[in-house]
């Protein structure tokens, strides 16, 4: 542990080994979330399905980490998912029972395992079979049955106090991936609820994405759909918070930032979300081992390596390649064009101008609004009283010197 002094108070912070854009997991390198994990760990415990809200990088896949983590200590059986790369609910579970069954998924408890070996008796088969043919006893017209028969199974092998809490991480994803979005997405999405009524007793999910999964069901016709889930939301640290964890950071790769010098990252940062935090202290790590980092080595370093330089667009490309993932290209043009026009302004913009301008552009005023959404969700920007402004000064700088003036 580390003493910092932070606004006239001495306080402990731990030794960090940090990893930009990498989810936390373990006890030694999960940082400062202990308010919402208490809050995560309680609504399971008292029965509720969670959504986990929040803008990209900001920590949802660690927060999810940690409460399978604290979960499991505390005697419930845990399931996690990886949604991402599935583009069917079925392709998800045949996927999953099979390697499972097969033994290759190998973070299962022994009961876990030996349930699903059970179910393949009366599935026709036996666990000997190949992978293959496991996955062959899942298609579109019977996942569902079986998927119910996967967690009834489940459930029931369950001790008196013990509950089933399945992490579903990236399944706003997965639902982009869906041919028939709408029709698709109701049908899964009405499936978990109900095996999670059924079982609500006893069965817990929880859900986050890296993809808003409000604005999606929004546009989609289906924002009734997130009255399955209690939220718990995430949001970038306080700076009191991010110099702490700055610290913690310096600790772990044995080099001395002054708190002057910590302060001066936060100002520069503006929203401190944990992964503007990382990669500010990842660039200035490489550039200040051998020597005392000043606030103006600070202030360099932030402007050439990060807002101009190649370490900056390695790191902040994907929030421009993440825009044409989740809108049409005519969407995708004006989102551009609204950051852009947002970085070159110091002040707020009012919601009317930037309104007027879409419609100059002959952009309808839903697709405008969708922009908006999708935009604040993720934390590019924010709605304030007297208007619209990016939320990250670290972001808004980056973003001017790399679009501005489009």
């Amino acid at each position: 542990m580390l003493k910092v002094l932070i606004g006239g108070v001495t306080i402990l912070v731990k030794m960090l080994h940090g990893k930009v854009g990498t989810p936390v997991i373990g006890q030694d390198e999960f940082f400062d979330r202990e308010r919402e994990l208490a809050q995560l760990v309680e609504k399971i415990e008292r029965g509720d399905s969670v959504y986990i809200s929040a803008p990209r990088r900001i920590g949802k896949t660690s927060l999810m980490h940690k409460a399978k983590e604290e979960l499991t200590k505390i005697g419930h059986t845990c399931l996690f998912f990886d949604l991402e790369g599935y583009l069917t609910p079925s392709g998800w579970i045949s996927d999953w029972f099979a390697k499972a069954v097969s033994g290759k998924e190998t973070k299962l408890t022994d009961k876990v395992s030996m349930v699903l070996k059970n179910l393949c008796k009366g599935m026709g088969t036996s666990d000997s079979v190949a992978e293959g043919v496991l996955k062959g006893l899942f298609d579109e017209s019977n996942w569902r049955d079986r998927g119910n028969a996967i967690f009834d199974a489940l459930v029931n092998s369950l001790e008196e106090t013990e509950r089933l809490v399945v992490f579903l991480d990236e399944l706003a994803v997965m639902i982009e991936h869906f041919n028939d979005r709408k029709t698709e997405a109701d049908f899964f999405l009405s499936w978990l609820r109900g095996v999670q009524q059924k079982h609500h007793n006893k069965l817990s999910f929880v859900a986050a994405s890296s993809i808003g999964l409000s604005p999606l069901l929004n546009k989609l016709g289906l924002s009734s759909r997130m009255n399955a889930f209690s939220v718990v939301s995430l949001d970038a640290w306080d700076h009191e918070t991010a110099v702490r964890c700055i610290h913690a950071l310096a600790r772990g790769a044995e080099i001395e930032i002054s708190n002057d010098v910590a302060l001066c990252m936060v100002d520069h940062i503006g929203w401190c979300s944990p992964f503007y935090v990382q990669l500010f202290f990842d660039v200035l790590k490489d550039e200040c081992r051998d020597k005392v980092c000043t606030c103006e080595d600070a202030t360099k370093i932030y402007r050439k390596k990060i807002v101009r330089g190649q370490e900056g667009n390695y790191q902040l490309n994907h929030l421009e390649e993440r825009l044409r993932k989740i809108f049409s290209e005519q969407e995708y043009t004006l989102a551009m064009q609204i950051l852009s026009y947002l970085s070159e302004i110091d002040e707020a913009v009012k919601g009317k101008e930037l309104i007027e301008r879409a419609k100059s552009e002959r952009y309808h005023v839903d697709s405008f609004q969708n922009i908006m959404q999708n935009l604040e969700h993720d934390g590019y920007i924010e709605k304030l009283e007297n208007g619209w402004r990016f939320r990250a000064k670290l972001l808004k700088d980056w973003w001017r010197h790399r679009y501005g003036d489009m």
